[in-house]
């Protein structure tokens, strides 16, 4: 069942990049909600799906000036970083793999930049110092 899961999850990462931005909007928070649930089967499956990877994309690439509402992108970024930290708090391997995907510059721009969802950019920095490996400490 598990490798089922898997699968549709892959493939809904790999649609959702293609989506138009309120669909996509959606798309992040179901995942974030998802995520809130701490259920450790549902959150590995989210991780073998790609969806880490997914998540720093996405808070990468959503820039205000893209969107016609100003609100709609920083609630999707703000989606984005929480589904993150979800899935972030609980395994050092997913901490790794949000290093890995490029997410540290970003969190430091999102604090300096003093947004909504600063509390959990601040979390997640101080879990990667305090509970990161080496490996995200390089980095």
């Amino acid at each position: 069942m598990s490798l089922i899961i898997v699968i549709f999850l892959l493939a809904i990462v790999d649609v959702t990049l293609a989506l138009r931005p309120e669909f996509q909007q959606v798309i992040t928070n179901c995942i974030k909600n998802v995520t809130l649930s701490n259920d450790s089967s549902a959150l590995d499956n989210l991780q073998n799906a790609g969806v880490i990877t997914m998540l720093v994309k996405n808070f990468r690439d959503k820039k205000s000036s893209k969107d016609a509402d100003e609100k709609r992108s920083e609630a999707y970024k703000g989606n984005s970083l929480h589904a993150l930290y979800n899935l972030c708090k609980i395994k050092k391997s997913r901490l790794e793999l949000a290093v890995m995907a490029g997410i540290i510059p970003e969190l430091q721009k999102y604090i300096r930049d003093e947004r909504a969802f600063t509390n959990f950019a601040l979390e997640l920095i101080c879990d990667f110092s305090t509970k990161g490996t080496k490996r995200i400490r390089a980095q």
